[in-house]
C-alpha cells in the first residue's frame, strides 16, 4: 500500500497535472494499492469547486483504502509538531498528520510536495517518501 498525499491527487485530477505524478497515481489505483487518510480526504473536499468534483473525489476515496487515524496517533503528531517548531522548520499541521499515518501504518507517501521530505530530514527520518516532481 502507499499513501498518496493531496498533492499527488490534485496533479491527478488537474487536466494539465505532471504526468509523472499522474502516471505513479493511476498505477497505485490500478494495483489497488492507493491508500487514503483522514487529513487527505479533508484537504481534497475543502479544496473543492463544486459539487461534480466532491462526487468525483468521494469516488475516488471509495476506491482506495482508508488509513484510519488511531488515538495515538494525534498526540504523536503533537509532539512532532513541537520537535519542528523548536528547530525552526514550518510545516503545516495537516502534512504533520498524513506523514504520521504513513510512518504508523508502514506505507510510504507518494507526494509532489517536498515539506515531507523537509520532514523526513529535520524530524522523521524513518519516513518514507516518494516525491515526484
Amino acid at each position: 500500500m502507499t499513501l498518496v498525499d493531496t498533492s499527488a491527487w490534485i496533479e491527478f485530477m488537474r487536466r494539465m497535472g505532471n504526468p509523472r505524478v499522474k502516471d505513479a497515481v493511476a498505477s497505485c489505483m490500478r494495483l489497488r494499492m492507493a491508500a487514503v487518510t483522514g487529513p487527505v480526504i479533508t484537504e481534497l473536499i475543502a479544496g473543492s469547486k463544486n459539487e461534480r468534483e466532491r462526487a468525483f473525489l468521494a469516488k475516488i476515496v471509495g476506491l482506495c483504502s482508508e488509513v484510519a487515524f488511531l488515538d495515538d496517533w494525534w498526540l504523536i503528531a503533537g509532539e512532532l509538531k513541537q520537535t519542528l517548531i523548536r528547530k525552526g522548520v514550518a510545516i503545516p499541521i495537516m502534512d504533520v498528520l498524513i506523514a504520521v499515518a504513513a510512518k504508523e501504518s508502514g506505507m510510504p507517501i507518494l507526494s509532489a510536495d517536498r515539506d515531507f521530505e523537509t520532514l523526513r530530514r529535520y524530524a522523521l527520518p524513518e519516513l518514507q517518501v516518494e516525491l515526484i516532481s
